[in-house]
């Protein structure tokens, strides 16, 4: 739905369908990108916005469309904070700029197992394509219609969305967490190992998953399941690095197939 002028389908509709009119015209006067002047102009805005004292001294042009990159970071982040890290690390202690989105791939592919240990208040599919939309939007700066924005900032709030009563989680405490949807996961120590198995197996490099506290995770942990052991902890880290090896020899060895 996001990826549809509305304002512009009705329109065609009206001329090419119905036929009830020869030609018409869109009524809001938008263009359908933003320029590098139009970005500028909108950062000064919105750098200065705080610091002025009404909004009559700031030009407002194409500041609207700005939200959508929030949009996409509030999306990044709260993934991260659902499944209770902070940021995934190389083993050079640098952070890994190509998992950005791991955490929703990962919750997606979860929630739709008949099994699953994370139940969502809100439909998975909607979230991402919404982050699917601003992401475009932030490389292309492809604009739609203010009320298509407006959808989007309605499905958001569905992550916002507090449950009515408290819920008793892991501790058997009861437990209302304001500013977050009703996300409840169980088993959640087998959730972060798989999580973990999930991103070693996509990687060639070692990473390391900064995991928050328990209590700081942005969702209601109903039990934890069992702990990790150490010896569960070293097969795994064993596992992990001769897998990333075998792909290392695999890639070598196309690479010098290719060459001849």
């Amino acid at each position: 739905m996001l990826g549809i002028d509305l304002e512009e389908l009705i329109l065609e509709y009206e001329v090419i369908i119905r036929k009830s009119i020869p030609e018409g015209k869109r009524q809001s006067g938008r263009r359908k990108d933003l320029s590098t002047m139009d970005l500028w102009s909108a950062v000064r805005t919105m750098f200065w916005i705080e610091e002025r004292n009404g909004v009559e001294e700031l030009s407002l042009r194409d500041v609207k469309p700005l939200v959508i990159f929030q949009i996409r970071q509030l999306i990044e982040i709260y993934g991260k904070n659902c499944l209770g890290f902070y940021e995934i690390r190389n083993s050079n202690g640098s952070v890994n700029k190509r998992v950005t989105q791991e955490a929703w791939k990962f919750i997606t592919d979860e929630v739709k197992r008949a099994d699953s240990r994370i139940l969502l208040p809100f439909n998975v599919d909607m979230i991402n394509h919404v982050n699917d939309w601003a992401n475009n939007f932030v490389h292309t700066t492809s604009l739609y219609s203010s009320y298509i924005q407006f959808y989007a900032l309605e499905v958001i709030s569905l992550l916002f969305k507090t449950p009515d009563v408290a819920i008793r989680t892991y501790d058997g405490k009861l437990k209302y967490k304001g500013g977050i949807a009703g996300i409840e996961i169980r088993n959640y120590n087998s959730l972060k190992r798989d999580f973990e198995r999930s991103l070693s197996e996509k990687l060639t490099s070692e990473v390391v998953v900064d995991w928050l506290d328990v209590e700081k995770v942005g969702a209601y942990i109903i039990d934890l399941g069992a702990p990790i052991s150490s010896k569960e902890s070293w097969v795994k880290r064993l596992a992990a690095r001769a897998r990333r090896w075998a792909i290392g020899l695999y890639r070598a060895a196309v690479g010098r197939i290719r060459a001849y």
